[in-house]
C-alpha cells in the first residue's frame, strides 16, 4: 500500500485531532510538511545529512558509466549525478525484521 502526500496529510490531521481542546487543520499540517520538504532538498544541495521520521536522508553522487539502450543494445554513456538516499533506522529496521 502507498500513500500519496495528501493522504499523508489526511491521516496526520485525523491522528492528531483526538480532543477537542488540540485542533489542527490539514492547511497546517501540509505547511509543515511542504517546509520539511524544502528542507531536505536543500541540506541535500549543500551536502548536509538529514536525520528525520527515524531514517537519514543523505546525499550521494554517482560514478558515470557505460550502460545499454534496452531497445538497440547499443551502448550509452549515463552520466554522473547526485542523488538523495534513505537509510533507514533502528524502529524501522527492526519492524521490517520482526
Amino acid at each position: 500500500m502507498k500513500m500519496n502526500k495528501q493522504e499523508v496529510i489526511k491521516a496526520i490531521t485525523e491522528e492528531y485531532n483526538f480532543s477537542e481542546d488540540k485542533k489542527i487543520t490539514q492547511k497546517e499540517v501540509k505547511e509543515v510538511i511542504d517546509i520539511l520538504e524544502g528542507l531536505i532538498v536543500y541540506n541535500l544541495k549543500e551536502g548536509i545529512e538529514t536525520r528525520v521520521l527515524g531514517m537519514t536522508i543523505y546525499p550521494k553522487e554517482t560514478k558515470a558509466r557505460t550502460g545499454r539502450n534496452p531497445q538497440t543494445g547499443e551502448p550509452i554513456e549515463i552520466p554522473a549525478k547526485k542523488v538523495g538516499k534513505v537509510k533507514a533506522g533502528k524502529a524501522i529496521k527492526d519492524f521490517a525484521n520482526a
